[in-house]
Order: structure tokens, then sequence, then C-alpha cells
């Protein structure tokens, strides 16, 4: 096995080798390397767990009961299935090398390895994939290989890609307005926002994503509303509900503005305009095409609907399979599955005038927002899904690697630990390219 690490001293490499072992005990099978780490150890253990060792809807976004609770949704929420279909699975090939060593520089300057930047960042699960070949594959805090972990916000980045199939099919019509396909929110502030602003999150909306705020309307009623918690008022009993509550600030297609919101209004276009199920469309579209090796499912809210806004939960491979469609064009397992025009146009398209006005330009300088995709603006022209509490699914078209991290962050929203994981990809993708 060939070891990739970037210039330093033999002294380092050794310090970084010992502290990557130490305190950790590692399982190795078949290419899968499995740490055993401390996080989740005891949590959900006997008949009934210990108290305060038992994970509950009251408490499992909360660390450290996340870090079980994010791979075992469907035990404590309700959900429903986004089926696989019968299809032989797509068998991914490996070529393992050891990515851990890779090192980089962190915010204040100072050396870190990929292996730290793990270990620090509360992973959970953890791929790289290059020209199609399984790289690394890792997993941390007890989440076996086959369990399906909730991905948060980048299950938006999954809608923006099948609403791409039904604008490609002439079913929507990105300058329509919302209120044409929804006349229930024509007095809210999505009714004269047209499709595309809301594909690219430049609705104005007096709605705060912030998880710290109490000002209503918020991000943390949204989720109530979508399933992941108890209603506190009629307008949280579901999406359907609670959309409509939202007014308008500002004018749209000036600014972007991150709201999940946004991507909840899309599911709801996507069942009006089929007269199915979002489940049943992502399983038609996208899923049974894939050649995913499980089901994925999504959490669904009181009326049964599902939550595309943060609610699907996959298989760290499976995650990596639909990263390898969209980093191949959208061409996967011998079938066309998201026409090729649209995600080229995620980062040819992209409105970056809007997205400089917006604070999310500290995190991406050169970067904009497409389709429900971050685009990086750096020099391997990556674009990325991003959801809270670390879940990131990073696609380098240049050098054909995609990278799907599954984390349980204490916090939804920590900035430090998302600088030093994008730095993370950027040096692995380095180092990849001259293999």
């Amino acid at each position: 096995m060939r070891i990739i690490f970037s210039a330093g001293t033999w002294v380092g490499l050794i310090f970084f080798i010992l502290l990557g072992c130490a305190g950790t005990n590692v399982q190795r099978h078949r290419g899968i390397v499995i740490h055993q780490t401390e996080n989740a150890a005891g949590l959900m253990v006997g008949f009934p767990p210990p108290p305060d060792r038992r994970v509950s809807t009251d408490n499992w976004q909360n660390t450290p009961y996340n870090s079980w609770g994010f791979f075992n949704v469907s035990k404590f929420l309700p959900t429903t299935s986004i089926s696989r279909g019968f299809k032989p699975t797509k068998i991914l090939i490996r070529w393992t090398k050891n990515i851990n060593l890779i090192t980089f520089d962190d915010r204040e300057g100072n050396l870190m390895s990929v292996g730290q930047m793990l270990k620090a960042t509360h992973t959970d699960g953890f791929i790289v994939i290059i020209d199609r070949k399984i790289v690394s594959e890792q997993y941390f805090n007890g989440m076996p290989p086959a369990a399906r972990h909730i991905i948060w916000s980048c299950s938006q980045s999954i809608i923006g890609s099948l609403v791409g199939v039904f604008v490609n099919n002439g079913q929507l019509d990105l300058n329509a307005s919302v209120a044409e396909y929804i006349p229930e929110l024509a007095r809210s502030g999505f009714g004269d926002a047209t499709l595309r602003q809301v594909l690219d999150m430049q609705v104005a909306l007096d709605y705060s994503e912030d998880f710290n705020t109490d000002a209503a309307p918020n991000v943390r009623q949204l989720y109530r509303a979508a399933g992941f918690g108890p209603a506190r008022t009629p307008e949280e009993n579901s999406i359907y509900d609670f959309l409509p509550t939202i007014g308008k600030k500002g004018e749209h297609g000036v600014v972007f503005q991150y709201a999940t919101p946004n991507t909840e209004v899309l599911g709801w276009i996507l069942e009006r305009v089929s007269g199915k199920s979002l489940a049943q469309l992502l399983s038609d579209r996208i899923w049974a095409r894939l050649g995913a090796e499980r089901d994925a499912y999504s959490v669904v809210n009181r009326v049964g609907s599902m939550s595309p806004g943060g609610g699907i939960n996959l298989t760290l491979r499976d995650f990596a399979r639909f990263g390898l469609m969209q980093q191949s064009n959208g061409r996967f397992n011998n079938r066309q599955i998201i026409p090729d025009t649209w995600i080229n146009g995620i980062e040819s398209d992209a409105n970056k005038s809007a997205f400089k006005k917006s604070t999310a330009a500290r995190l991406f300088p050169q970067g904009s927002y497409r389709n429900q995709w971050w685009v990086t603006g750096n020099p391997h022209r990556a674009y990325m899904a991003i959801g809270i509490y670390g879940q990131f699914l990073y696609i380098n078209p240049k050098s054909k690697i995609v990278i799907a991290k599954m984390s349980s962050y204490p916090k939804p929203v920590n900035p430090e630990f998302t600088f030093i994981t994008l730095k993370a990809f950027e040096a692995i993708s380095s180092s990849l390219e001259k293999l």
C-alpha cells in the first residue's frame, strides 16, 4: 500500500502515526476501517438501557446522544421508505490508500492531518473515491457500514437534482411563480417568487435559519413542522401549515438567503405536479436507478409527507454513489439519471453577484449557490452538499474525486469544524491528483 502525505519531516510523520493509533482500537475488513471510539460507548445498551444512556425523541440531537441517534433515526421517529427497487447493487471497486496522513494548515497555520480532522470533527462515516474507486472508507462511534445516517440539509441537493429531471421533461417551468403551482402559498413570501429563485435560494423571506433565535418564523419551528419534534403551535402541525406563515421581506433575486423552507416548497411542488409522494418520486427517478445497496428513508411529518429539507437517511456508500452520479454528469449504472445539462449548469449558470452580497460569501469568496448545491469556486471546480451537524458531499469534477462525510457535531453549526473539513478535502484532492 502506498502512503500519501504532504512534504514534512519524518518526526512529524511518526507523531501523526502515534496520534492516530493512541486510544483507538481499529478493525480492518476488506478495505473498510472501523474505529472503536468512545463517543457512542454504552448508548442504548441493555434492556432497558440506563436512564442516562437512553436516546429518545427528547435528546437525539444533543451530544453525546446524537452519535448514536443520527444513524438510528427510524427507531424513534416516524419515517417513510425510499425504495432501491430490485435491480442489482452497483459494485464499487477498491483501491485502498492511507489518506489519514495527508496534511494541511489549520486556521492558525498549524499542521493538521486528515486523521486528526476526522477525530476532531466528530466523524461517524468517511469515504473518498477517485475515478470510481474507493480510496478510503472509515467508520467511527459504533456506526456500522450498513447503517443509514441522517444527512440533514444535504437532502436539499438530492431534491435539487430531482427537480432537474422534471424541468428536463417539461413538467416544470423555472420562470413560473410558486403561486401558479401552489395557490395556497400565493399570500406568503413565496407567492411571487419564481421556481428559479427558490432553487437558488434568492427568495426574500421574513424567516431566520439561526438555531439560536426565538424570532418567528425560524428553523426550529420548521423542523418541528417537518416531524423532527412535537408541535408546539397549530402552525407546526405539518409543513403545509407552516409554509404559508412565512412572509416576504425585501425583493426576490437580489441577495442569496439560505433558507430550508425553499426546499420544502420544491418538494410540495413536485408532489402537486406529479400526483405522487416525494418518497415515491425519489425512488422512481433516482434511487431505483442508482444501484443503491439499501433503501433510503426519510423522516415524515404528522400527515405522512417526507421532509425534503433535511430528513433523508442513507448509507455512506449510497451517499457516495449519488455523488458519483453527479460527478459523472448524471450518468451512472449504465443510464442517464439526471440530465447532464442540469448538472453542468450548477457551476456555469450561477448568479455570483447575489451570493457575494450574502454572509455565505465568507465561506466561499469565489463561490455561488445553484440548483440547491454550494459551488466553492476553488481551483478544483468543486461543488458540495452541506448539512448541519457536519454532513458533506464534496464533488470534484476536475479530478473525478467524491468525498462523503457523516458527522455528529455537538451543535448544528460549527464554523471551525467546517473550515478544517474543507481544507482537508482540498488537501486530499491535491494529493490524489498526483497519483
